[in-house]
């Protein structure tokens, strides 16, 4: 969080500590996207945008904590706190992104 404040702060001034962060993100955004397009392959998951679902998996995850840790009025979850909502959210986006039945897969 330390360097997302920094980035924030430094975006007028020093734009490459932004742009060194959005380099990290679009490989978060890439890796997942990339993840996403094997799943598919497998039958495990739908046919939407693969873009758009990694996105939405990332909003789903991140939710508002990350502005609500940056603002300082919540902490950073601890690692059982991750792990369960990491957990939550896959059960969730598998279930909003099942393949459709005529794939041949059944959803859980």
């Amino acid at each position: 969080m330390a360097v997302f404040r920094l980035a924030i702060v430094e975006s007028q001034r020093a734009p490459e500590v932004a742009a060194t962060l959005e380099t990290v993100r679009r490989s978060i955004r890439t890796t997942l996207h990339n993840i996403l397009v094997q799943a598919q392959s497998s039958g495990l998951i739908g046919a939407t945008d693969p873009t758009e679902m990694a996105g939405n998996y990332l909003a789903l995850l991140w939710g508002d904590l990350m502005v609500s840790i940056l603002l300082r009025v919540r902490e950073a979850p601890g690692a059982t706190e991750i792990e369960r909502q990491v957990k939550k959210v896959t059960e969730d986006f598998l279930r909003l992104y099942a393949p459709s039945k005529k794939s041949g897969r059944k959803s859980k």
